[in-house]
């Protein structure tokens, strides 16, 4: 089982390599008309970020208590707490 370091450093690689990519993607895209800028990865950042939190907390801890509270606590806001999901869309303005 790895240590908490390695899955650090695990975590650090990925998201150095994440910035590498995001770098040559903003370099070499080919649409000169509608350039990418680092806001247009920002949607990736966060399940990056949200990806590796919860399988490398899982990794070392067997579960993550804390992603464990965050889901519950956002299911009991849900009408139907018996979803599979947390519906992370907000509601229309009325």
């Amino acid at each position: 089982m790895p240590t908490k370091q390695e899955c650090d450093g695990y975590a650090v690689a990925v998201v150095e390599h994440f910035d590498e990519f995001v770098k040559w993607a903003t370099l070499h895209w080919p649409g000169q008309h509608s350039p990418l800028g680092t806001d247009d990865f920002s949607a990736g950042r966060r399940e990056l970020s949200a990806l590796l939190g919860s399988r490398l907390d899982s990794v070392v801890d067997g579960e993550s208590k804390a992603d464990k509270d965050d889901i519950s606590s956002a299911a009991a806001e849900t009408a139907d707490s018996s979803a599979q999901y947390v519906n992370m869309n907000p509601a229309p303005w009325p």
